[in-house]
This record gives C-alpha cells, structure tokens and sequence, in this order.
C-alpha cells in the first residue's frame, strides 16, 4: 500500500505491505514413528500424515528419508523447506512516482519585525543563531538545553536548511521509514510461514528394556543413510505407513518427509529416533595407519541402566600380520575390566602396531551378565615411504631385450612389475580408438583435439598396411583382450568412419575461421591469439599425416598471427607458442 500526500507546501509518502501467505498451498505434514527408541538391527516404522490448511485429510506423494543426525553437523540440507523455495519470493514493487517538490521548494513570504521578508517557517533573525557564549559555557557530556530549532528537527525541509540534519528536503524522513518497514517485512514474512510449521520432535526418551542376548553380535553395519524413498503415497485418508530397517550405529537418527500434492500444495517437516542398548561400546581409531606406526585404539562404553555395572571389555585385532596388540599373547584379545557407574561412561585404551602394509580389523567387545554389545572396524595400513613409478618402453625386432630399472632403496615386498608385451605400437591405437570417436566436440579446442589424432591415427595404420576391418577385428577381445572391462558405452567403433570424422573436423575448423583469418574458442567472439597458433600448428600436423587443409585458409591465418606477434611482447610464453606454430609452416 502506497500514500502520496502534499499539506503546507510540503510531500509526504509512506508505504506499508501486507504480507498474505498463501495458506492454502501449505501442507500440515506430521512424521510419527512406532517408537522414540530402538535397538540395532530392529524393524521399525514411521506413519505419515498430510492435512490441507484447513485440517483435512489430503491426498499427496511424499519423499521421506532417515539419516545419520551427525551427518547434518557437517552439511546442511541441500533442499530445506519447499514453501520457502515455491512461495517465499515477493514481487518486486513496481509503482513510480514524481514531483516536483525535488526540484524547487516553495515559499510563503511573511514580513519579520524588522521589516524585512521571510518564509512563514523561517524564525525571527534574531533568534536564527543560537547563542555561542552559551554553547561554550556547557560542560562535556552535558546534555544541551532545548531550544526553539527542537521542533524544526522533525521537519525534514527545516531541519535540512539550518543544518540540523544533512542531505536533501524529505530524505532523511523516507529513508527512515523505508527501512523500518523493511525491518517489519522482512520479519512478517518467516513468522507467517512459521505458523504453518511442524515443530520438530525432540527426542529425550527413556531405556528401552532389553532381552538377554544368546551371544555376541558384532556390529559392522554404520550406514548413514538408513532409508531414503521419493514416492510413498498418502491415501485418500491422508496416511502411509513406511517400513525401515534400522543399521546397526548407535546414534540418533534424523527422519525428513517433503510432500507435494497435485493441486500445488507442499510442506515438510522433520522427527528424530534413536538406536541405543543398556550396553554400549564404541570403538576409537584412526582414519588409517602407517607401517611402522605406534598407536592407541580407545574404546568407550556407556551404561545406559539405572545402576553400576562391571564390564569386561576386550579388543582383539584380528587374524594376519598386518597389526598386533603390544603385550597380547598371539592372536587373542586383550581384556580389561572396568566399572561403570549408573548413565555413566568409562574409557579403554589398547597401544597397538603397525607392521606391514594392508587392512588392519579391529574388534572391540563387552560383556556384562547377560548384556552384551561388540562392533568391528576395518582400517587401511599404507606403506611407510612414498610411492613411485618407474616406466620403460621400447621395441625388439629378434633376440632378448635388456631393460635396466633404477630402482630406489625400499622395503622388501613393495616392489610390484607389471611387463606388457604387444606385437605392435599400433594396439596402443587400436585401444584408444573407441574414446576418440566419442569424443565431443563442441568449441574449436575439442574440435582439433578430435580431428588431429583421427587423422594420424588413419596415417599410421595406413603405413603399417592395417585395414580398418583388421584394426576392429583385434579391438576389444582381439590384442587388447584386457581393455574390453575398461572400454567405453558401445564399446567397438566402424573404424571406415575415421575417413568422415576427419572431413567433418575440417570443415568444422574452417566454419569456426573468423574473417579476420584468425580463431576463438568458439565460432562467435573475438580471434585469440593462443587458439588460432593451436589451430595452425594442429592443421600442420594433419597435414603431415596426409591430410590438405585449404592453403588459403592457413595463408589468412598466418598474416594474422604476424600481425598480432608484437602484441603478445608482454607475455613471453604466448609469444613463444605464436613462433612455434609460425616456424611450423
């Protein structure tokens, strides 16, 4: 709402907007589980209920997912709430007004006592200036007397002319309006969508009783995601029930449903549940470990009962040389024995050490009575040094080969060799054949990337007397049996189409050519000057390779990379690379 008035020679405006949220597209969504708490491994589920903006039962596809809750200390919700993202943009006001009061002020003159003129808000010249012995006899930090300007302040006109207050007639007081109604705007809108809200649940529940367990089940399943699914569907009733698994991660578990009817309407809403036992442990590492590494591997163990408890907590690292238990005797655990008072938590500490490069399995377990819990963790142990890689090639017409590797000092064992063996260069071709005929080619760079191995790809083959119909007969499962896993969608390519690609590489160079002879990196813009050397020096190499591009093309191109060499002296690789492709032709 917009109001423009004018009184006593003077505009006034002020603006107010009135925030109507769309109601009637908002979802009441409510995410109600079975239980607040469940053990690892347990079948549980949650009912979904969708309510128009009235209370009604409402009909609607729901995306519904239950996640690791610590997850969401890390990363946000990509999506967050939809009401916001459908109905939480305002169109922009789009009324304009103009006056005249901007340009010129007007007066109304009135005669003072001493004769002379002034405008009817002007005061007597006299009391125009306020008394300097007075202002100076005031003490610091005494607040000033009231004196007859204090009512010209609220004027904007008034207060701009005697230098109460600075800028143009009028600014000062709509700026401050304006930003006290973008202050009420701004908060009008969030509370009005945060009626709509369904508050999130928060969990604080108490034990849930457990049943003696036969054995120990350690627990290995630790999947953040514990259930995702885009389209369960409310009935006419407005219900779904969604089963879930739970994994076997204690933790607290975030369930999210957003839901979207036909009509328009969307709304979410969010509740928590919780994976717990009596007896719980977790176990401690690091993200890795080095051969040769000294390490402490902690365990923690909660008592999540009413009373102390005695818990006998053993680790045990598992078969194989990669780790060992300083101080365990072969390949058993270690146990120690702690107690743990009532909702309490005791920590257990095992050094261990790396001994040789693999995957190091630690299990952790505790025993109490009847109570039980045991979890396993998988760590990788690197080698301790860096790795390198040393490459050799060559060929042999007859005879041994001799090949000589400077190998590095190392550890024993750590050292892999992998020989390959070809009848000829041309495999090493013939296996990157298929990823260079789906190679894109959209801007000049891609386009002579794709065009300049086609055509010497063709050459070679042509001079080692290979056919195309032999060159894909030993392609993917000829030769290179190996690179048929690792080969790209479609797998072999009609190599007799090497001919075409190549025609449509050219004649898609020369489309791209601007008329000033030069290149981009794309058929419009500006002639770059590292593109066009690319192209002449990639031109030059088809050429080698049989291929006859248009000589007036490549004359066109040359001139303009003389004529713009003595602009690239600032910059001495861009110079050095126009040279080469020039020293090229």
């Amino acid at each position: 709402l917009g109001a423009v008035m004018v009184q006593d020679r003077q505009l006034f405006m002020d603006d107010k907007e009135i925030v109507v949220p769309p109601a009637k597209n908002f979802l009441s969504v409510e995410l109600k589980p079975d239980r607040a708490d469940h053990l690892p491994r347990d079948d549980g589920s949650f009912t979904v209920t969708t309510r128009d903006h009235e209370g009604r039962p409402v009909s609607a596809e729901v995306a519904m997912s239950l996640v690791d809750e610590s997850v969401f200390y890390i990363q946000a919700d990509y999506a967050g709430d939809p009401r916001q993202f459908f109905f939480g943009d305002k169109r922009g006001r789009q009324m304009r007004s103009e006056n005249s009061f901007n340009q010129r002020q007007f007066l109304r003159l009135v005669k003072s006592r001493d004769g002379t003129l002034r405008d009817d808000r002007s005061p007597e010249p006299e009391e125009a200036m306020p008394d300097a012995a007075a202002q100076g006899s005031r003490g610091m930090g005494e607040e000033p007397p009231r004196t007859k300007f204090d009512g010209f302040r609220s004027d904007p006109v008034l207060a701009m002319r005697y230098g109460l207050i600075a800028g143009r007639a009028g600014s000062a007081r709509a700026m401050a309006s304006k930003s006290t109604d973008l202050a009420m705007l701004g908060a009008a809108m969030p509370e009005a969508l945060g009626t709509m809200t369904t508050g999130r649940q928060r969990v604080t529940g108490a034990s849930s009783a457990a049943a003696a367990e036969p054995a120990v089940v350690v627990r290995s399943d630790f999947r953040a995601t514990a259930f995702w699914q885009p389209d369960v569907k409310t009935g006419a009733d407005g219900t779904a029930r969604v089963a879930v698994k739970y994994p076997e991660s204690l933790t607290r578990w975030k369930a999210t449903a957003r839901a979207a009817t036909t009509g328009n309407q969307v709304g979410w809403t969010t509740t928590n549940t919780r994976t717990k036992q009596p007896l719980m442990v977790r176990l401690q590492t690091p993200r890795f470990l080095v051969a040769g590494d000294l390490a402490v591997v902690s365990a923690l163990i909660d008592n999540d009962t009413a009373g102390p408890i005695d818990v006998d907590v053993g680790l045990e690292a598992g078969t194989g040389p990669t780790v060992r238990l300083v101080g365990a005797v072969g390949a058993g655990a270690i146990v120690r024995h702690v107690r743990i008072a009532a909702n309490g938590q005791v920590r257990a500490d095992w050094p261990v050490e790396a001994l040789v490069p693999g995957d190091a399995r630690f299990i952790v377990t505790a025993r109490s009575g009847k109570r039980s819990d045991a979890m396993e963790r998988v760590l990788p142990v690197e080698e301790h040094g860096i790795e390198k890689f040393l490459a050799k090639s060559g060929k042999a017409a007859s005879g041994d080969v001799v090949v000589k590797l400077d190998l590095p000092a190392r550890k024993p064992g750590s050292t892999r060799l992998t020989v390959s063996v070809t009848p000829s260069l041309a495999v090493t071709m013939l296996d990157a054949l298929p990823y260079l005929a789906d190679y894109p080619y959209g801007c000049t760079e891609q386009t002579l990337s794709r065009f300049v191995p086609a055509a010497i790809v063709r050459q070679t083959l042509r001079s080692l007397g290979i056919d195309a119909e032999t060159a894909m007969a030993r392609t993917f499962g000829g030769i290179a049996t190996n690179s048929a896993a690792t080969a790209p969608p479609g797998g072999k390519k009609d190599l007799t189409q090497l001919d075409a690609m190549i025609a449509a590489g050219l004649d898609r160079l020369a489309g791209f050519q601007h008329d000033d002879g030069g290149w981009g990196w794309w058929q419009g813009g500006e002639s770059d000057a590292w593109m066009t050397a690319y192209v002449v020096w990639g031109l030059d190499l088809a050429r080698q390779a049989g291929v006859k591009p248009e000589d007036d093309r490549l004359r066109r191109a040359l001139i303009w990379l003389n004529r713009h060499l003595v602009e690239a002296e600032e910059d001495p690789a861009l110079q050095a690379w126009m040279l080469h492709a020039l020293a090229a032709q």
